[in-house]
């Protein structure tokens, strides 16, 4: 593929934070990109347009607003078709990249699984047949939350369900049904009989959510070899999802150590556009650099080498 041709490329929740900084990092540092912005919200995907294009006049059109709300599989539907029918007479496939950005830190198990995981799904099923069946990629923007608590399953449980190629969506919707099913005063048991963390451990819903994510992005990589498919996270970063990190330690942002949204760009958009990146169903740091699926890597480390 020129690497200069025209790249169109989806990106779920770009109306603001890291999906807004990564469309930011999309437009400005490469030239052939032209960007769908999804956003749940009419209007603040409008004026994510509107801040963009006014902050640089190389943005100029080459930003498109998609209606999408990723939980909501007949919304994820609706946007699949207009976008087919906007870009029918295209002499290319309409999408280069899909970027599965959009997702919620803190709600419910059930708000948390519909959005992170499922909403995912909805969103690779509607839009993968307007995918460049040879050159598209798809980057789902997991945690590193998944990590930390993939490595506080047991073993057994760590690699059959989420360090493991040959997973299913059965498997990975399996799980989630269970917990979610579950009543919290009955997830010890549950959490135990599955070889889970403790049901007790922070943000265990979201962890789970997240590594759910990261599993289904394997299950795709196997699914479609032509593709190249992977996850990353983008760091522990500064926006409306972790806010709630600073009111609940009357710290602010910095004296977490989270970083900017456009510090958390450094692993979505390499892996959307780094044409040396050729090998699917991974998982990258924050910093760009690739780390294994069961255990958290620090950023500067050495990048990991090994199987899975």
């Amino acid at each position: 593929m020129n690497s200069m041709a025209t790249k169109r490329i989806l990106v779920t929740g770009g109306n603001k934070g890291i999906g807004l900084a990564v469309c930011a990092k999309l437009l400005d540092e490469h030239p052939e990109t032209l960007v769908l912005l999804g956003s749940r919200d009419t209007k603040r995907g409008q004026d994510a347009i509107k801040s963009l294009e006014e902050s640089k006049a190389s943005r100029t059109g080459r930003v498109s607003l998609v209606q999408v709300d990723v939980a909501d599989k007949d919304s994820v539907v609706a946007a699949a078709r207009l976008v087919a029918t906007t870009y029918a007479n295209d002499q290319t496939h309409p999408l280069y990249g899909i970027m599965n950005n959009a997702g919620i830190a803190h709600g419910t198990a059930s708000e948390l699984f519909q959005t992170n995981v499922y909403g995912a799904k909805f969103v690779v099923d509607a839009f993968l047949p307007l995918l460049d069946p040879e050159h598209g990629r798809i980057v789902n923007i997991s945690s590193g939350a998944a990590t930390m608590f993939v490595s506080a399953c047991a073993p057994e449980a760590a690699k059959k369900l989420f360090t493991n190629p040959a997973i299913s969506w059965e498997e990975i919707s399996n799980v989630l049904e269970k917990v979610n099913s579950t009543p919290v005063a009955s997830r010890a048991d549950l959490s135990a009989s599955l070889g889970l963390p403790p049901a007790t451990q922070s943000m265990y819903e979201y962890g789970l959510s997240k590594a759910c994510l990261t599993a289904y992005t394997l299950l795709l990589a196997k699914q479609y070899p032509k593709l190249v498919i992977n996850a990353c996270t983008p760091g522990f970063i500064e926006t409306d999802l972790t806010l709630p990190f600073t009111a609940n330690t009357g710290k602010s942002a910095k004296e977490m150590g989270m970083k900017s949204p456009e510090e958390g760009t450094v692993a979505p958009v390499r892996l959307m556009m780094d044409p040396t990146i050729t090998t699917s169903g991974r998982y990258y740091g924050s910093d760009g650099l690739r780390s294994p699926l069961d255990r958290y890597r620090s950023p500067g480390d050495p990048e990991y080498e090994g199987d899975m």
